[in-house]
């Protein structure tokens, strides 16, 4: 079915006269300014809002700390790093507010039910600049409530035009980055595995991912990078106003789920691609507002010469709207290739305040009740 077709909140499809012209979109995104701001769909965890008081905090760390106490609330650590190499399965590190500034690599895990955690204190809200990776073999770790920003993060060695690392950059299997605000507008902000070193099970969960990437836009900077992942989620989060994807599966993301998203404002939304021998397969893109792509589609698909063709990609119950190319379509690539495009909406999303950062949807959305936990 194509992405023409709009379905009616219980499924069925909404009546043609539901597809307008251009000028009648914009007519309605108008009159939504006028309509209450009552919200009845929670966004997807826009705020952020970190862990709840009754977080346990078996160590701590703070700005004015020293990596010589005994990372104790009366004695915490200085550094993040210090923080992470101190935890043992199953325990937590809170930081408390301000800011640190430092590369952070976290060299070792948890494990099945018993991760270690790198979290915000209750009621406070750390930042730490500068690039944050999982490293490799440092599986079952979570990074809760922070603010990170990774625009400080070393340059890569391409030359001086290069943008800085990605942050925070996943090597480890079985992460979870839950309700953090990333931002990197240097670089790409969330990137998943790499080539040859494959991760499973990442999940990236009811963030804000927002800013990443340089102006002009370089094709290569993105707010979520699956590089080399299988098995994963990426649900719940707004990831928006990137330079280029918002969410990029290329080339060997397998088995990922990307739902309940609002993915607006970036250069392009979600792209499906390959590289090499391999491709991008069974992945499934659904209940996502994915809207407004300023530089091509909504949804896209890339394929180089002698690269496979994606198998099993799925584009279902979107509400889609705008895009660059194809807006009449919703922003989807016509004719898809490499993924299968069904029972989308299209529509203005109609957010409570797009320009103060608030993407809950208004009661008289178009888009209301796709978004799904």
């Amino acid at each position: 079915m194509s992405a023409r077709k709009m379905l009616g909140p219980h499924g069925g499809t909404v009546p043609r006269g539901w597809m307008v012209s251009a000028s009648l979109v914009l007519a309605a995104l108008v009159a939504l300014a006028w309509f209450g701001t009552r919200a009845d769909v929670a966004r997807p965890q826009a705020d952020a809002a970190g862990p709840q008081a009754t977080t346990v905090c078996h160590r701590m760390a703070a700005p004015g700390g020293s990596d010589r106490g005994a990372g104790t609330a009366a004695e915490p650590f200085r550094t993040v790093r210090r923080l992470a190499d101190s935890l043992s399965p199953g325990q937590t590190g809170c930081l408390r507010g301000g800011t640190f500034t430092e590369q952070v690599k976290v060299r070792s895990g948890g494990r099945s039910g018993a991760p270690i955690t790198i979290a915000a204190a209750p009621g406070e809200r750390p930042r730490l600049e500068g690039r944050l990776v999982i490293d490799r073999g440092a599986d079952f770790v979570t990074v809760s409530g922070l603010a990170l920003d990774g625009s400080t993060s070393p340059r890569c060695r391409r030359g001086a035009s290069c943008s800085v690392l990605p942050s925070p950059t996943v090597y480890g299997d079985h992460v979870e980055l839950r309700g953090n605000d990333i931002t990197n507008p240097r670089g790409i902000c969330v990137i998943l595995g790499r080539s040859g070193d494959p991760v499973v099970g990442p999940v990236i969960a009811g963030n804000r991912i927002h800013r990443c990437g340089r102006l002009p836009r370089t094709n290569h900077d993105h707010g979520v990078y699956v590089e080399n992942a299988s098995d994963g989620r990426i649900v719940d989060n707004v990831i928006y106003d990137n330079a280029d994807r918002g969410v990029q599966l290329y080339p060997s993301a397998q088995r990922m789920r990307i739902a309940g998203n609002v993915i607006d404002g970036n250069g392009q939304g979600v792209i499906f691609s390959a590289a090499g021998r391999v491709s991008s397969n069974d992945n499934v893109v659904e209940s996502n507002v994915i809207a407004n792509s300023r530089a091509r589609h909504n949804v896209e698909s890339y394929y180089p010469s002698g690269a496979p063709i994606g198998r099993g990609n799925v584009v279902r119950g979107n509400c889609l709207f705008g895009g660059l190319r194809n807006p009449e379509e919703g922003g989807v690539q016509s004719p898809p290739i490499g993924f299968i495009a069904a029972e989308n909406r299209i529509g203005p999303p109609g957010y409570v305040d797009r320009a103060s950062g608030d993407f809950r949807l208004r009661p008289d959305s178009p888009c209301q009740g796709i978004l799904t936990p």
